[in-house]
């Protein structure tokens, strides 16, 4: 019986083909925390989420977004070719976009399929915690190469119920129609694209102190750094340009890219 571990993100897709595992692996390097969800066997789909992105990239990145549509080539075939019997594991961080990626490939999974999840976060922790020293992993794609084999000894079966509920979960999204997700209280919902708002202005704030603009991709990464949530520079800045065309921040530069852009508050003024 042939084994696939299914991974999300650009980062840990090309750490487990360094690995050269004698398994395959499909990686979906969507990040689906943001954008349109839908019928992942569904051309329109993958064409819906190239176009989200290319609506949020600020510049545009041709060779991303090419490669994010060979990425969707790649995986649809692949949920094509499933056997009913081909066993299935998932890398999963506690995260908006590997958590989403995980639902939407339970529920376009057969039944029959047997599917073990690797829980990246709880995995990490019982291989390399001590009592001195606790890591917190925010997504796959962060950890080192060689501390990611051991971590496959912490694949857990997925019951049947854990995958019904998994399904319904996947439903409730698509049926939200939202563009963002977030994990509230231990599960992915649908939550309001100025969600992460009220945290980037905080960010700002405490950035701003001096009279003197910062650069947006200082913000960005403060962000990043500070949230245990965010996974995706484009996202925070994204909101950032949205922040400034709702008047909460003003900007010199320009808003083709985070590096050309610096920011202040609106009430300190140009």
């Amino acid at each position: 019986m042939q084994k696939t571990h299914v991974v999300f993100g650009e980062s840990i897709a090309g750490s487990m083909q360094l690995l050269a595992l004698p398994d395959p692996v499909v990686a979906l390097t969507d990040d689906l925390s943001s954008g349109p969800l839908g019928d992942m066997l569904s051309e329109a789909t993958a064409e819906d989420r190239v176009q989200w992105w290319t609506h949020l990239l600020a510049p545009p990145d041709r060779r991303y977004l090419e490669r994010l549509g060979w990425s969707w080539q790649g995986f649809r075939a692949w949920l094509r070719s499933r056997t009913p019997d081909d066993a299935v594991v998932i890398w999963v961080a506690e995260n908006p976009a590997e958590v989403t990626g995980s639902l939407g490939v339970l529920a376009h999974l057969p039944v029959t399929v047997p599917v073990s999840v690797i829980n990246v976060n709880r995995a990490y922790a019982r291989v390399y915690n001590t009592a001195d020293v606790q890591y917190f992993i925010k997504h796959t794609g962060e950890i080192v190469l060689d501390k990611l084999e051991p971590l496959m000894d912490h694949a857990i079966p997925l019951s049947q119920s854990a995958r019904n509920d998994a399904v319904a979960r996947w439903h409730r999204l698509i049926e939200n129609r939202g563009h963002l997700r977030h994990i509230v209280n231990g599960h992915v919902e649908t939550v309001g694209v100025d969600y992460l708002d009220p945290f980037i202005i905080a960010q700002a704030q405490g950035l701003l102190r001096l009279p003197q603009p910062i650069p947006a991709v200082r913000l960005v990464g403060e962000c990043l750094g500070r949230h245990p949530q965010i996974t995706a520079d484009a996202l925070v800045f994204w909101r950032i340009r949205c922040l400034i065309e709702s008047g909460t921040f003003t900007y010199i530069g320009t808003l083709e890219s985070m590096r050309d852009c610096s920011i202040r508050l609106a009430q300190h003024g140009n």
